[in-house]
């Protein structure tokens, strides 16, 4: 038996992902022993988009282990640049297209005209390179280098 994990609604962007996986397991979809998902939004899509009924979806939502978490050293506002008086938005997410990290550029780029102490991190690991290089292109075409 087999158990599948739906991480994001992006996972599963083309018809047939889910089945194609499921080709390789004997039986199929009837071999899967659990289906989770990461959250309520991402098991509803993936239950809709492969007609799997939701009650057999789990979702079991990402964790924080909080004894990793205390461990971490602590980080300053000063050691990531920015100053007492910015304000910050940070947007944690891995890098891919799904995520529309350049629409965030460029609704910073307009927030920035008006209140030039703006910031914005961008965290999270990098699966589309190309992603990532759109977005750096897009912060520094915007000219929004000191903003990001």
């Amino acid at each position: 038996m087999a158990v599948a994990l739906v991480t994001g609604i992006g996972q599963q962007q083309e018809p047939g992902v889910a089945a194609d996986r499921l080709e390789g397991v004997d039986g199929g979809e009837a071999a899967v022993a659990a289906f989770v998902a990461v959250s309520d939004p991402v098991r509803d899509f993936f239950a809709s988009r492969f007609q799997i009924d939701p009650s057999l979806v789990t979702t079991i939502p990402n964790g924080l282990d909080l004894e990793y978490a205390a461990e971490a050293e602590p980080v300053s506002r000063a050691s990531l640049g920015l100053a007492s008086d910015d304000v910050v938005f940070v947007n944690v997410a891995s890098f891919n297209w799904l995520k529309f990290h350049v629409l965030m550029v460029a609704a910073l780029e307009r927030l920035v005209r008006r209140f030039p102490k703006t910031k914005l991190l961008l965290v999270g690991n990098v699966h589309e390179p190309d992603c990532l290089a759109y977005v750096r292109k897009a912060v520094a075409e915007r000219g929004l280098g000191d903003h990001v």
